[in-house]
């Protein structure tokens, strides 16, 4: 037994304890000693619990310990860009200029590898072979080759894959980004390759990233396009799996010799996730655009696409389109196309892309569903947006509509495979055979009121019922009959500046016809384009002669456009812009300050056929008048239409069918 004094054992027959002679009751000594068990089987029972208590800690301790030791911690970076020069190098040297604005010297290149392949491209203004593709890495003196290579095309898909995973595999680090850079097609695609004249198509891109080391788990941090065009809900969604941020543009990506838009990467850390890589790169674009388009005349727009929000975006797409009832409204959603604007217009209709927001506000009448959930799914996506305009919210569509029967059919069957939304691809397959309907209008105008204001500001024509009931968009041209040769004319002005009020359509003239001094203040009409609706910029088709070159010389910059100012007092040439030479859309833009030259030409032209209707096969004469002199000489002025009886007005109409006609020509200057 236990003494309860001292709690020692002693013998159970014992009466005083022998160690510290305490008298011992047998029963209490029973009742203690069993107290004494319990609290001291109590003690045991604390002590374990402690035990576990600290185990568990030091347990979740070596798993932090372990964590911190296997996840990334955020303290590298990869960007692998994928050049191809194209024209946007071999004529004016982008690539260079974007190139030499990445400084060693600024980036923390033991943490950030940056890579870049090439290849594609006829001629290069650095250290770039054009007999080969190769691969560089940036080191402290610049761009050193890894990796030469015979010249493979960048327009397969395989090319990108193999780079994909170069980077991957040799350059291990936290994060990766993709830069694509050349030109953009939106739904055609982007990245073309000189020698194969092949490109990168939707499905390509998809093939490549589907075989790189890149998946749903293994996500890349970024893609971005230094490319036109390429802000599109079909792009966003052939990344949206491999990619968590989509950077791109919408609208025509600008760029010049004098650009240094890639700069942005000195900046960029490894820490910085895909949004903030974005934004450094659209500020730096911005900033460019500041530098080479002082005026802000020229629409810039640039995003970053959380690719996470697709999915539900998609869902919410799907369920809006499949409540507007197509055939029923016809008509009224060919309108609203119509009105909306279409990105790259200045260069081309081929593409047909507008912006999603804008589109799927302007059909909310026609649909059952409440617009606003969808709208909120687009915000939610687009994280950040840098535009100047309001109607550019950051992500374009396809919608076909101005385009010709061949390209709505070549980008309509890269729709077949696209599965982002079943409801869209039908909706605008739906509205494209609807499009094609042989029910659209060709008239003759014979009895179309035809009008000329009596201060020559304009001039109008009265629509028929049936023109009404199919008419879509207005506009005009304005012509000079060459007297010496009566069956020629001159084009002046052409322009989409037309209001519709009630049945008549007035072509407005407002002034924003263009004159040159062409010596001794004689102004003389120079051929302008303006459209209005679309980017509100007039244009002058040009030659430009660089420096130290005389008109003689070769030394010149042929197919030229030459973008003027709307200032009322004293417009001016604010950009001048390198027409491509392969019909793609080209944001090129000259420094002016390299030119110091410039010729622009006109010919008169046969545009009636013989029984004295319009046609647009003209027929050129031999003869052709122009302007040359020195470009910083250049005085224009805006003009309305002068007295005379040699000027002409003709309307172009489109209908919701998508056909074409044209009035008869009126005298407008009388």
């Amino acid at each position: 037994m236990i003494c309860n004094r001292c709690g020692r054992e002693i013998s159970n027959v014992s009466t005083f304890c022998p160690f510290c002679g305490n008298q011992i009751n047998i029963v209490n000594s029973q009742n203690n000693q069993n107290s004494f068990k319990e609290k001291k089987k109590k003690n045991i029972l604390l002590s374990k619990k402690q035990q576990i208590i600290i185990f568990s800690l030091l347990g979740v301790i070596t798993l932090l310990l372990g964590a911190l030791l296997i996840l990334p911690n955020n303290d590298t970076r990869t960007v692998m860009l994928y050049i191809v020069g194209s024209d946007l190098e071999t004529d004016n040297g982008i690539v260079t200029a974007d190139l030499d604005a990445i400084d060693p010297s600024k980036i923390d290149l033991d943490k950030t590898n940056i890579l870049l392949y090439t290849g594609g491209t006829k001629e290069w203004h650095n250290f770039i072979s054009n007999k080969e593709n190769a691969i560089y890495i940036l080191k402290d003196n610049g761009f050193e080759k890894l990796e030469a290579q015979k010249q493979l095309n960048l327009g397969d898909p395989g090319t990108l894959s193999s780079f994909l995973k170069y980077g991957y595999e040799n350059y291990k680090a936290d994060k990766y980004d993709l830069i694509l850079y050349d030109h953009g097609g939106a739904l055609d695609g982007a990245i073309y390759d000189d020698f194969s004249n092949d490109n990168l198509s939707l499905e390509d891109m998809s093939k490549a990233l589907n075989d790189s080391p890149f998946n749903k788990k293994n996500k890349l941090d970024a893609v971005l396009f230094r490319t036109c065009l390429n802000g599109t809900w079909e792009i966003a969604n052939t990344f949206k799996d491999f990619s968590d941020y989509l950077i791109a543009s919408e609208e025509i990506s600008y760029g010049s010799g004098i650009t240094n838009v890639l700069g942005f990467l000195n900046n960029v850390y490894p820490k910085d996730n895909g949004l903030v890589f974005g934004k450094k790169y659209i500020d730096s674009y911005e900033v460019q655009m500041e530098t080479i388009d002082k005026l802000e005349m020229l629409l810039r727009t640039y995003s970053v696409i959380d690719l996470s929000k697709l999915d539900n975006l998609n869902k919410e797409l799907d369920k809006y389109i499949q409540g507007i009832d197509i055939t029923k409204n016809y008509k009224n959603i060919s309108l609203a196309r119509s009105n909306l604007y279409q990105y790259g217009s200045t260069e081309s209709s081929f593409y047909d892309t507008v912006d999603l927001y804008e589109l799927v506000n302007s059909l909310s009448k026609y649909a059952t569903s409440d617009v606003n959930s969808l709208l909120m799914a687009i915000n939610n996506a687009i994280k950040y947006n840098m535009s100047n305009s309001e109607n550019s919210h950051g992500l374009s569509i396809y919608f076909p509509y101005n385009a010709n029967k061949g390209a709505k059919k070549m980008f309509l069957k890269v729709y077949e495979n696209l599965n982002y939304s079943q409801e869209y691809k039908k909706f605008i397959n739906t509205f494209n055979n609807m499009q094609q309907s042989p029910s659209g209008y060709s008239f003759s105008f014979d009895g179309n009121k035809i009008t000329s204001n009596e201060d020559r500001t304009g001039f109008s024509m009265e629509l028929s019922d049936e023109q009404l009931e199919t008419f879509s968009i207005g506009l005009f041209a304005i012509f000079e009959r060459d007297p010496e040769h009566p069956d020629y004319y001159k084009l002046l002005f052409s322009s989409d500046d037309t209001t519709l009020d009630n049945k008549i359509l007035t072509a407005n003239i407002n002034n924003m016809m263009l004159k040159i001094n062409n010596g001794d203040d004689n102004f003389e009409y120079i051929k302008t384009f303006y459209r209005k609706k679309n980017n509100n910029i007039r244009t002058v088709d040009a030659t430009l002669y660089r420096k130290d070159a005389d008109f003689s010389d070769d030394n010149y910059m042929n197919s030229v456009t030459l973008m003027i100012s709307n200032d009322s007092n004293n417009p001016s040439v604010f950009a001048a812009k390198l027409k491509s030479k392969n019909e793609r859309i080209d944001g090129t833009l000259l420094d002016l300050n390299d030119f110091d030259k410039v010729e622009m030409w006109n010919g008169t032209y046969k545009i009636l056929d013989d029984n004295g209707n319009y046609t647009d096969e003209w027929e050129s004469a031999p003869s052709v008048s122009g302007y040359s002199d020195n470009l910083s000489e250049l005085e224009l002025k805006n003009s309305g239409l002068d007295k005379g009886d040699n000027y002409y007005g003709l309307f172009i109409l489109n209908d919701i069918y998508g056909n074409t006609s044209y009035s008869k020509l009126i005298k407008v200057g009388e």
